[in-house]
């Protein structure tokens, strides 16, 4: 499939080109598609345009389009090609930076000198770091079914929203004050003066950076399912037996406000959902978390959501066993693949750039020609949490719980995470970056 060119709903390009007399070079592999190009910015603008009349006639209105295209035609117009279009990072992608020498160099936010200490601290994106199945999102973490999980006794204590409520008044969670004022790690302040005067390395942790996964915008961070947002989040709602959350009254909530500077806020709220759950409800939002399994004979699963405005989307699959791996795909509305992170030692993960009322596709592959590597860390927490693990199953009849069996399927956790606003994306830079435009 080649990138460059009209693909239904968007244009794409590779970050490095810089004018119209950029050479086109194909044939390396990005871990999007299988051939990648590179075009001068003012190609892919004149692309926008001629494909935009084509459906609209001679006198398209160019207003009309997504703001994030517009910006790639005026940064066209102006000669320049690095951070315009829409933002597309994937694992596959920063691994590939990583082994290469040569592309690592051409990451300019981030002096030479770092090189040797930015890989080993990649080994933090390996799935015995925080992303992987022994880390807070896996099942051994806050959020699950189990006695040792948190999420199991808040939703036995059912909604606390009204004094939430209260709490947000005397700088509780909610207030200014809370994860996401404006002087949490999500706020603009943070996003783009403090973590960029922490350093490079620091800003690596932004938008687009090579460990922007395990930073303030991906599944870890304030705006993530273990932060206000999720099942064990300061909001005070509890989920019903459809998955949805619920205020005190019992009525529905999909999203949350908060103050900030002044005003209030709202963020979707990242729901804890059951494989049957998130295909009850079809299309979600850009905020949840699914515990899906794939059979043996199951090659995948696909869900579909919407993002409700222009923001940044991060999707993550984290394995529930430490042997499994779990590749991801993103697709548009008519199915065609936007991007892919087949990565076989990192977890997976894709963040994009999405646009106003954009309907997108995940899937969910399980690789059947690899598993991980034995690790010494996963090794020890499965040794420390042995106890406790023993304990819960102890108290299962006191709680009602019947003794589970292993079922042979493969689980894991797809979790998205939106940002609910327009990021910076000029902290860093790199060839791990794409940039592409939507076209309607």
């Amino acid at each position: 499939m080649d990138r460059v060119g009209l693909k239904g709903n968007f244009v794409q390009t590779n970050q490095q080109a810089t004018n119209e007399g950029d050479q086109v070079n194909s044939g390396k592999k990005l871990g999007i598609t299988e051939q990648s190009q590179r075009v001068g910015m003012a190609s892919i603008a004149k692309s926008s345009v001629d494909a935009l009349q084509q459906r609209n006639g001679p006198e398209a209105d160019l207003s009309k389009l997504p703001s994030s295209t517009q910006a790639m035609l005026r940064g066209a117009e102006r000669g320049r090609s690095a951070q315009v279009g829409a933002l597309l990072v994937t694992a596959s992608e920063v691994e590939r930076v990583l082994q290469c020498d040569e592309l690592l160099k051409q990451c300019e936010s981030l002096p030479q000198l770092l090189h040797p200490f930015v890989r080993q601290l990649a080994e933090a994106l390996k799935h015995s770091g925080p992303l992987g199945s022994r880390a807070p999102l896996g099942p051994d973490g806050p959020l699950g079914q189990k006695a040792w999980n948190p999420s199991y006794w808040m939703q036995l204590f059912g909604s606390w929203s009204g004094l939430s409520k209260d709490l947000a008044k005397v700088g509780g969670p909610g207030s200014e004050l809370g994860p996401l004022g404006s002087y949490g790690p999500a706020s603009k302040q943070s996003l783009e003066l403090l973590l960029k005067s922490m350093g490079p390395m620091a800003a690596e942790l932004n938008a687009g950076g090579l460990f922007t996964a395990l930073g303030p915008l991906g599944p870890l961070g304030a705006l993530g399912a273990l932060g206000y947002l999720g099942k064990v989040g300061g909001h005070g709602f509890v989920q019903d037996k459809n998955g949805h959350f619920v205020d005190d009254a019992g009525g529905q909530q999909r999203t949350t406000s908060v103050e900030y500077q002044g005003q209030k806020r709202s963020y979707e709220l990242v729901e804890l959902y059951s494989e049957a759950q998130a295909d009850q409800l079809g299309n979600n939002d850009s905020s949840w978390m699914i515990r899906g399994t794939l059979a043996p004979g199951d090659k995948e699963d696909t869900f579909a959501f919407t993002s409700a405005k222009e923001q940044l989307i991060t999707l993550t699959a984290v394995p529930e066993n430490g042997k499994d791996i779990f590749t991801l795909e993103l697709l548009d509305d008519q199915g065609k693949v936007i991007a892919e992170s087949n990565s076989k030692d990192l977890v997976n993960w894709i963040q994009i750039g999405a646009d106003e009322a954009r309907n997108l596709q995940v899937r969910v592959r399980r690789e059947e020609t690899a598993s991980q590597k034995p690790s010494l860390v996963n090794s020890y927490i499965d040794t420390m949490l042995m106890p406790l693990k023993l304990m819960s199953a102890s108290m299962k009849p006191w709680l009602g719980q019947s003794a589970t069996k292993e079922s042979g399927n493969f689980g894991y956790r797809l979790v998205a995470t939106g940002s609910n606003q327009q990021v910076n994306q000029e902290l860093t830079s790199g060839p791990h970056q794409q940039r592409f435009c939507w076209l309607k």
